[in-house]
């Protein structure tokens, strides 16, 4: 058991970090591509949508709001 909030496990493959972190305006955060985040809020799955089949500019206005409002609806675009 371990009585600091920051620490090391797996042979410190993983650190814990139990209090807060401050990255202030000169931190450089780097995430690798391909690298997994788990439980970070600001990444939302959007509901999916079929490709769009418009064929005038009003069936596709009305396709790209559709698109839009979901964006909103997971806080990807501010309303």
């Amino acid at each position: 058991m371990n009585n600091s909030k920051n620490y090391k496990e797996d042979g410190g493959d993983t650190i814990v970090l139990g209090g807060d972190v401050k990255i202030t305006s000169t931190a450089n955060v780097e995430i690798e591509e391909g690298a997994k985040i788990d439980g970070l809020s600001i990444f939302k799955e959007v509901e999916g949508m079929d490709d769009s089949k418009a064929d005038t500019v009003k069936a596709l206005k009305n396709d790209f709001n559709l698109l839009l409002s979901k964006l909103r609806e997971v806080g990807i675009l501010k309303v």
